[in-house]
């Protein structure tokens, strides 16, 4: 029921954006007084509100309010977190087109499976479990699942923020999670969820794992497939830590961000959490006096705007990547909804990087 809840507002416009507005609110409003900043208007408050206001007239000032105390330069381009929700995802990334491509068992089918970790099992809409070419099993369960040792389970639809994810290592011949010591087996899987999928856990590239080698580390990059020129341009992006002894990197899970210098790969001086709040070191590493850059970085940006290209229906993307251990770009999932603004904005990025100005005309004419 609560989902169904959620599906109407969602496909309601007018309910979306009230739903949007008094949720970002009441967030913003939290973070304000987390960072103990006065939840008064500032300089610069009202060219940001008269910027945004041709989407919609009643502008919330409480984004701006909150990142123009970490965004240094052209603040009016600060996203208000309502506005990117409700009039700039919907225009650039359709909602009637996003179900096929918003599960995660679709990703290789749409994109390739080389693209992403390999899949060994997966489940789709409470039907059978099924292999990687999404047909039945055929063969022992055990089969499918010969030749590893560390495994990951996690949602195909509806999921996010590192939410149910589990990490099954094998023990004893038996895969068991970490998160809860559950052991896999098909009646486990079965009641786990009807849509799900497990994949191989990828061996993150020795200069990630520098960072934690419990987690995943992941690089969160922006992609926008222009309207003009129909090319597919990094926008900003960011890296997910985990906190040591985690196996998720999510800043919802606990872990923290740094911001990346989208045209050298070089990791900033400061990390931050959900919240704003801001740290200089984790996990025994002091990112102040460090020197760190994300490994094969060129390439990765490469392989994102490849898989943009791919997405045929959609413009805005957060990719969520990692590089393997032997140097390549892995695709764990990607955003088409939710594009989580603040995460860049928090590490003194434009979230929509050089194309604010072309995004805001277009979604503006097309706004829904």
């Amino acid at each position: 029921m609560k989902q169904i809840v959620k599906n109407i507002i969602r496909d309601t416009p007018r309910l979306f954006n009230l739903a949007m507005y008094v949720f970002f609110t009441r967030q913003f409003k939290k973070y304000l007084k987390i960072q103990n900043i006065p939840n008064k208007p500032c300089d610069g408050e009202k060219e940001y509100i008269e910027r945004w206001s041709k989407f919609n007239t009643t502008v919330e000032p409480y984004s701006y309010r909150l990142f123009s105390r970490y965004v240094q330069m052209e603040r009016e381009n600060i996203v208000p977190e309502n506005i990117g929700r409700c009039y700039i995802e919907p225009v650039l990334n359709p909602v009637k087109m996003r179900p096929v491509y918003e599960d995660k068992n679709m990703f290789p089918v749409l994109c390739g499976k080389d693209v992403f970790p390999l899949t060994l099992v997966c489940r789709m809409g409470g039907g059978p479990i099924l292999d990687s070419d999404l047909k039945t099993l055929t063969k022992s369960f055990d089969i499918y699942f010969e030749g590893y040792d560390r495994v990951i389970l996690k949602p195909s639809v509806d999921s996010g923020s590192g939410k149910d994810i589990h990490l099954f290592v094998r023990e004893d011949g038996k895969f068991i999670s970490k998160y809860d010591g559950s052991v896999m087996t098909i009646e486990f899987l079965l009641q786990y969820s009807k849509d799900f999928v497990v994949q191989e856990a990828i061996n993150q590239h020795p200069s990630l794992a520098v960072f934690n080698p419990s987690s995943v580390n992941t690089l969160r990059i922006a992609v926008y497939r222009s309207v003009i020129d129909n090319e597919p341009h990094v926008l900003a992006s960011v890296m997910r830590v985990g906190k040591s002894g985690m196996f998720v990197d999510n800043a919802h899970a606990g872990g923290l961000f740094v911001g990346i210098d989208i045209k050298t790969g070089e990791v900033d001086k400061a990390l931050f959490d959900q919240y704003g709040n801001k740290y200089s070191s984790l996990n025994s590493l002091d990112y102040s006096t460090g020197s760190y850059k994300i490994p094969h970085w060129e390439k990765a940006k490469e392989f994102t705007c490849n898989v943009a290209r791919k997405l045929v229906h959609h413009r805005l993307f957060a990719f969520d990547v990692t590089i393997d251990s032997e140097g390549n770009p892995k695709l764990l999932e990607y955003n088409i909804s939710a594009f989580s603004y603040w995460l860049f904005m928090f590490t003194n990025q434009k979230a929509l990087g050089e194309y604010t100005d072309e995004i805001i005309e277009y979604c503006s004419v097309y706004k829904q």
